[in-house]
């Protein structure tokens, strides 16, 4: 069986619609945040970590502890987190 032509087109409204639906929700229930200060140890963990403003620290990234590029020790290992804050930091600064 082949679905027309006119009811594929509205599939894919119907697709675009919910996503743009997505899209603009999760930017609403954030865009608070947008201002927004940092809070207990971002500080350490975005400012004043010198890991994330440069990908040659991608060793140190893979291997330490979270706070490690600001001289803290918080007991966490979290690459992946760490490799998005060098992302974003590559992106916006």
């Amino acid at each position: 069986m082949h679905r027309s032509q006119s009811g594929l087109n509205e599939l894919k409204n119907r697709r675009l619609i919910s996503i743009s639906i997505i899209i603009i929700l999760g930017a609403a229930v954030y865009a608070n945040a947008i201002g927004g200060e940092f809070l207990w140890d971002d500080e350490y963990l975005i400012k004043f970590n010198a890991y994330i403003r440069n990908i040659s620290y991608l060793p140190q990234i893979l291997t330490q502890d979270i706070g490690a590029g600001s001289g803290r020790v918080f007991g966490f290992y979290r690459p992946v987190q760490m490799l998005t804050y060098c992302i974003d930091h590559a992106l916006w600064g």
